[in-house]
């Protein structure tokens, strides 16, 4: 089902559904007070995360060669020895995924001491969990996992049509 496109009638889906799918909402609904659910977050790009350009600078650094390539062909791992262009590929993923995780680490010690099962995906920024429908609740085992502005959580909420946090609902 698509997003209405009256004005009328997308303020009516919203009032219904939030920023749900209605699968996603009538899934909430038919779950048990305890179930776990299966949950997903991914971070949106960070911008005090070290840029590619930052990262290509720390492998010439690193690489002899690397200078050279970055300056020919824009990327530092096209050197003459594919053994040492695949060691500067692999350190510039490392670093990215290095990075992501370091932003995701705080939400996850918090979600494992609450008693969740986490679980990262590198490189990318992600990580899954199986919660209760009620995380995130006042009354709920977690803390709002996924109120930041970098954050995006999958979830029942509903945002009272505004943008305050304040007043949002699980």
């Amino acid at each position: 089902m698509s997003t209405p496109s009256s004005p009328k009638n997308r303020a009516a889906y919203r009032a219904r559904y939030g920023k749900l799918t209605p699968a996603l909402y009538e899934r909430l609904q038919q779950a048990k007070e305890g179930e776990l659910l299966p949950i997903a977050v991914w971070m949106a790009p960070d911008p005090a995360a070290r840029s590619q350009e930052t990262i290509f600078a720390e492998l010439v650094r690193q690489f002899p060669g690397a200078a050279e390539a970055l300056a020919r062909y824009g990327v530092p791992w096209r050197v003459d020895d594919a053994t040492v262009g695949e060691k500067i590929r692999q350190a510039y993923f490392r670093a990215l995924s290095d990075d992501a995780l370091r932003r995701l680490w705080p939400l996850a010690e918090q979600l494992k001491g609450q008693g969740s099962e986490v679980t990262t995906l590198e490189p990318v920024p992600s990580l899954f969990a199986r919660l209760p429908k009620s995380a995130g609740n006042d009354a709920g085992n977690v803390t709002s996992p996924g109120k930041g502005w970098n954050v995006i959580t999958v979830g029942a909420i509903n945002d009272q049509g505004n943008s305050n946090w304040s007043d949002d609902v699980m």
